[in-house]
């Protein structure tokens, strides 16, 4: 909705790929990067709780991108939305 952003207060990523690897980017739209971090094959990834949440531009969608084709990654973002 127009005027409402998102705040990201933490970030989970794991990569259950055998052999593939991944640098995981957390997006506000397509291209502006909030966050990155990597997923190590074989159970890697990271997790990261944000004490000041990480704010989005209104009325614009979170969106995850991985670097490397080929991982197997599950991304979970937490927050709230508000003005």
């Amino acid at each position: 909705a127009a005027g409402i952003r998102n705040y990201i207060t933490s970030i989970l990523v794991t990569n259950s790929h055998a052999t593939v690897g991944t640098l995981v980017e957390i997006r506000d739209g397509a291209t502006t990067v909030l966050w990155r971090g990597y997923a190590a094959p074989a159970g890697g990834g990271f997790a990261i709780t944000f004490p000041v949440p990480l704010r989005g531009t209104a009325a614009t969608a979170v969106n995850a991108y991985n670097i490397t084709t080929g991982s197997n990654t599950y991304v979970n973002v937490a927050g709230f939305q508000a003005p």
